[in-house]
């Protein structure tokens, strides 16, 4: 595993993402608008709802985004959230009967379209969408913006992986965590590990891109609390999508057996 993640280094800094599709379907509550600061950025959101917005295809669904000068990274659809999506296995982890009632938390939501895509593919889905104040305002517009066709919901809610788990809003343990694009800097692979770890779910999945520095670190450091197996990425996904690592969390329990059952 760890060989493999090195053989997938790109380039330093986090890119842009690839041209192509992706995106989902969803919506409800949200607290987007309660964080502090940025006031400009909640009031461009509140307008971005009545305004121009894109259309991302996400897991086969259409989903509008809004189009937000503020949004930066957190307006963008990463190749690893793609790459998730294309893993036959994560599908099977993320199957309608398999989600249905369950809580969910998604770290580095950015723009809240893969929440909105998890909250659409049941009923009765909870999906906390966590990612720092200054994205909530975009989260909380895709959510106004894609009404949940189920009765699921998403709430927006800030999170700083660095700080305690704030509980509440967050309420562990969930039954499923879920980190695209996350492990952009070394610095904070140990803090990620931690909010993980503090979430209480028995199965995380989590996918990064090919530019990600000493993913190594994080991964042995996973493997005191996690059974880490990677998921294949399908071969018809396109080549940027493919450089992806899609890895399966499943909890160690007492005396080392993994949580759950193989996808």
């Amino acid at each position: 595993l760890a060989a493999r993640c090195a053989c997938l280094r790109g380039h330093r800094g986090r890119p842009g993402p690839s041209a192509g599709p992706g995106s989902g379907l969803g919506g409800n509550v949200a607290e987007g608008m309660k964080a502090p600061g940025a006031p400009a950025a909640a009031a461009e959101a509140h307008a971005a709802v009545g305004g121009e917005a894109a259309e991302v295809e996400v897991g086969g669904r259409v989903l509008r985004s809004a189009v937000m000068a503020t949004a930066r990274f957190a307006g963008t659809l990463w190749d690893s959230t793609r790459a998730l999506l294309a893993s036959e296995a994560t599908r099977g982890v993320l199957r309608p009967d398999a989600l249905e009632g369950t809580r969910v938390l998604e770290l580095g939501s950015g723009h809240a379209l893969l929440a909105l895509h998890l909250a659409s593919l049941a009923s009765g889905v909870a999906v906390d969408a966590t990612d720092l104040p200054a994205a909530l305002p975009l989260m909380d517009a895709n959510v106004r913006l894609n009404p949940l066709p189920t009765a699921s919901r998403v709430r927006c809610l800030a999170l700083d992986w660095r700080l305690p788990l704030p509980a509440p809003p967050l309420a562990p343990p969930y039954d499923l965590a879920v980190a695209c694009d996350c492990l952009y800097d070394p610095a904070l692979h140990g803090a990620l590990l931690a909010t993980l770890r503090a979430a209480g779910a028995p199965l995380a999945v989590v996918a990064y891109e090919a530019y990600v520095e000493e993913p190594e670190g994080f991964l042995r450091a996973a493997e005191g609390s996690y059974h880490v197996t990677p998921l294949p990425v399908d071969e018809a996904a396109p080549a940027e999508v493919r450089r992806c690592v899609v890895l399966l969390l499943r909890r160690r329990e007492a005396g080392g057996a993994a949580a759950g059952e193989a996808p």
